[in-house]
């Protein structure tokens, strides 16, 4: 090794020593976000997803996209989205924009 190549090298060292606390920190908060990522991932999994096929149970029964699936209450998907308040509600309360 020449003379500059340990000078390079001697200054990388002490740059991870004076910022040893800071560089363990940002570590460990990776480490956690990671872990909740990864928890989150196998949660979603091990549930298989956000329907259940229970469709009697689902308050999206209507709107999830499974065709032969009527909604419960014999009403249509145009109704169930009006129930559920949707743009299409003409009165959309208080506290509303419109």
């Amino acid at each position: 090794m020449s003379g500059s190549e340990r000078k390079g090298l001697s200054a990388v060292f002490e740059w991870i020593a004076q910022n040893a606390l800071t560089l363990a920190a940002g570590a460990a908060v990776l480490a956690v976000i990671s872990g909740a990522v990864i928890s989150l991932v196998r949660d979603r999994k091990r549930r298989g997803g956000g329907c259940s096929g229970d469709c009697a149970s689902c308050g999206m029964c209507c709107r999830c996209g499974n065709g032969d699936n009527p909604c419960p209450s014999g009403g249509t998907e145009e109704a169930g989205r009006a129930e559920s308040g949707s743009a299409t509600d003409p009165d959309p309360g208080p506290g509303s924009d419109r």
